[in-house]
């Protein structure tokens, strides 16, 4: 890895399980949220996942690049939640009915002097969440 940036905070799982000792617990619970809002073969970008979550119009157009939508945060670092979805040791997530995949990431296209999301076309990866 590259040098680290000054002033830049740096936590380990280690230190967020020390200060949150039910961080998988909450993870859980918040995905388990998300798949109990949205219907069977939903699959959406993981930072689109709050926009399902949020009580009311989300304020993001279906499109929108850039995530300031309206709903709950994550209640815990998305390293956790990313390796509850993507477990490290290859098995499905823990919450039934739910996985992540990784997919090629969306870019940001403009038309018409406004910018609109064309997913999957990489050539980086996101992570995707998909309710079977």
């Amino acid at each position: 890895m590259g040098a680290q940036m000054p002033g830049l905070a740096v936590a380990t799982k280690q230190a967020v399980y020390a200060l949150i000792p039910d961080a998988d617990e909450q993870a859980l619970a918040w995905i388990q949220a998300w798949a109990d809002k949205v219907p069977s073969g939903t699959q959406m970008i993981f930072a689109k996942m709050k926009c399902a979550l949020a009580d009311g119009p989300c304020g993001c157009p279906e499109d929108a690049y850039v995530y300031k939508c309206r709903g709950p945060y994550p209640p815990v670092p998305i390293e956790i939640i990313a390796d509850l979805l993507l477990p490290p040791d290859g098995g499905p997530c823990p919450v039934a009915g739910v996985e992540g995949v990784m997919l090629l990431a969306p870019q940001a296209i403009v038309v018409d002097a406004h910018v609109h999301e064309v997913e999957f076309m990489g050539p980086g990866k996101s992570l995707y969440v998909k309710k079977i």
